[in-house]
């Protein structure tokens, strides 16, 4: 009688270490159920691990042509699965690929957090009343009508009555306090 390929695909957890399950499938067998299943990251990983102790490089290779994931969300969870892939294939080329894609994302990574980089700065508004307001930390990239709702909201003046300055020049309504 032939196993329910569907239901140990969607049960996959319970088999991904069992030992005497793996090592009396065949690489179509674990093919059948791979069609069936998606695997978490960490399940992929001890699965693979595990069948490679059963299976040489190009069963394996089959193997990984059926193999569903979940969605990846984490750098961490790409790299552990492209560490196992390379591991178990031992094909040196696919650690160099996979070692140059992990540097350009860390890379993309550090130059887009340094973009993202918010200039934050402190902004001093005085009234003809010698009043004076402080604002900390405001984003230059903050809008003209939004900094002056701030202002509506700090100072109680409507934002029709206001009118801002900077070195002397009139703001414009419009723009970024850039």
């Amino acid at each position: 009688m032939e196993p329910d390929w569907k239901l140990i695909g969607k049960n996959i957890s319970n088999y991904i270490d069992n030992e005497t399950f793996l090592s009396t499938r065949n690489p179509t067998d674990i093919c059948n159920v791979l069609d069936n299943s998606k695997l978490l990251p960490q399940e992929f990983t001890t699965l693979f691990t595990n069948l490679s102790k059963y299976h040489g490089k190009s069963d394996m290779i089959m193997m990984l042509g059926h193999a569903h994931t979940s969605e990846l969300v984490t750098q961490a969870e790409v790299d552990k699965i492209s560490e196992t892939i390379s591991s178990i294939l031992g094909i040196s080329l696919l650690d160099t690929v996979f070692s140059f894609t992990k540097n350009k994302t860390q890379e993309q990574n550090s130059n887009s957090q340094i973009q993202n980089k918010e200039e934050l700065r402190n902004f001093y508004v005085y009234f003809a009343k010698e009043k004076q307001l402080d604002f900390k930390d405001i984003s230059m990239n903050t809008t003209i009508e939004a900094f002056k709702l701030l202002l509506q909201n700090k100072s109680g003046v409507p934002v029709k009555n206001q009118l801002l300055y900077k070195c002397h020049k009139p703001v414009p309504n419009s723009g970024t306090l850039k």
